[in-house]
């Protein structure tokens, strides 16, 4: 006779619990790693916002930039030792073509302020690179002065040196 094998009956044991220590850190690493990417899209992706902000502080209309290419400049500069010239040409850079066709009406007062302004220049501060930021500064703040008694300064955004020699 066949002898009958025995059942051994196995108890219904839950499997062994998997820690949630890893599920838990992986989850945290996860957020971290998205919290730096969203961190990072903001700092490199939001300055556009910052600088949006700052031109509609300062009351500079979001228009396509017009440039305005101004003739070239030949003024003798401020000597140090021997007679200097400077040679330039320059760009500026208004907020719509109204704004570039006040400007060609009114060019001659503008280079006559361009030409004083340039001559009374020493060549030590024009070699330098902060000299001709500072130049480009003072630049910007004379083509916004208005033009007209008692007028509305201009809407020049930025100057530009296309050429900038001194001999």
């Amino acid at each position: 006779m066949a002898q009958a094998e025995p059942v051994i009956e196995l108890e219904n044991e839950p499997p062994p619990r998997k820690s949630r220590k890893k599920l838990l850190l992986l989850l945290l690493a996860t957020l971290l790693l998205l919290g730096g990417i969203g961190a990072g899209a903001w700092y490199f992706l939001g300055q556009t916002d910052v600088d949006s902000a700052a031109a509609a502080e300062e009351g500079v209309e979001q228009e396509t930039p017009v440039f305005v290419r101004l003739d070239m400049f030949t003024v003798n500069i401020q000597p140090a030792e021997e007679e200097r010239y400077l040679q330039t040409e320059i760009v500026l850079r208004v907020v719509g073509p109204e704004q570039a066709e006040l400007i060609k009406q009114r060019m001659p007062e503008i280079r006559n302020r361009l030409l004083i302004l340039l001559s009374s220049k020493h060549v030590e501060e024009l070699l330098r690179t902060d000299g001709k930021e500072k130049l480009a500064e003072e630049i910007l703040a004379l083509a916004k002065s208005p033009l007209v008694l008692k007028g509305e300064p201009q809407k020049v955004s930025g100057v530009f040196f296309n050429s900038f020699i001194i001999q």
